[in-house]
């Protein structure tokens, strides 16, 4: 964006890190803060009529662009498009620093969006090379542990420059956020077009198989290569005293969404984040 590299603000709630300024002003030079005001500002100032000034906000977890790249059911959006027009959601919402999660898994009879990251990562590298972007863009990789294709998926992005974090995740039926088999049935009922009982039960059932099969294997290879390459990881909706355990053992820096009490206070007294 043309942002102009001198200019003064007047009239905003400017927010500060210990306080907020209801009426403030703040003024600019070459690109850079350079001072902050209470009251009447200096004269010829832009007038924010009482809007907030504050700190970008920095997202880690969102898997809103496949939304963007697959807006209904077999329906699939022109891909650097859907980057531009999910990255202006997110700097109207203002955020200046996302890591954009996706899915790095396939799964037959699931979602359509499913084994389709490099095609997204690609059109995001398309968007910011052309100066297309508003906010900094770096890229989430979402494991989903039982999946069988999951570990050579990872290895086909794990060497870009712009892959910042990898989350441990595994959404078979009766694990962590779905540990109530009920609810997960319910959550897929109630998406596009939804699913019948008996699709529900196939589908089930090989998540079970694939669990059982792939995913002790599995973490042990995603873990081994977020360490290979320094990429911080993410455990995701540690639920019992057990998942805290995994979490310390594999050496993660963030807990994604704790679904208890008890998982979020062991995790943060083994001194992990907890987003």
């Amino acid at each position: 964006m043309n942002v102009p590299k001198d200019i003064v603000i007047a009239n905003a709630r400017i927010v500060l890190a210990d306080r907020v300024i209801e009426q403030g002003w703040l003024a600019v030079a070459n690109g850079h803060i350079a001072e902050i005001g209470e009251g009447r500002a200096p004269a010829g100032a832009e007038n924010a009529g009482g809007d907030l000034i504050m700190p970008g906000l920095i997202e880690l977890h969102t898997d809103h662009l496949e939304a963007h790249y697959v807006p209904r059911p077999k329906v699939f959006w022109n891909p650097v498009a859907a980057v531009i027009s999910y990255d202006g959601q997110l700097a109207t919402s203002g955020i200046t620093t996302v890591f954009d999660s996706l899915r790095v898994w396939r799964e037959d009879g699931a979602e359509e969006v499913d084994g389709r990251a490099g095609v997204l990562a690609a059109a995001i590298t398309t968007a910011r090379d052309a100066r297309l972007l508003r906010a900094d863009h770096f890229l989430h990789l979402r494991c989903e542990i039982p999946m069988p294709s999951v570990v050579e998926e990872a290895k086909e992005l794990i060497d870009r420059p712009d892959v910042k974090l990898m989350s441990l995740m595994d959404h078979t039926p009766g694990q962590r956020q779905f540990r109530d088999e009920v609810k997960l049935r319910d959550y897929y009922r109630g998406k596009g077009g939804g699913k019948t009982d008996a699709e529900l039960d196939e589908l089930f059932a090989k998540r079970f198989e694939y669990q059982k099969a792939y995913a002790a294997t599995n973490m042990r290879a995603i873990v081994a290569l977020a360490q290979a390459y320094k990429i911080p990881l993410a455990s995701h909706d540690d639920t019992t005293d057990e998942n805290v355990a995994d979490a310390v053992r594999d050496g993660v820096a963030v807990a994604e969404f704790p679904t208890t009490l008890e998982a979020a206070r062991g995790l943060h007294e083994a001194g992990i984040d907890i987003l």
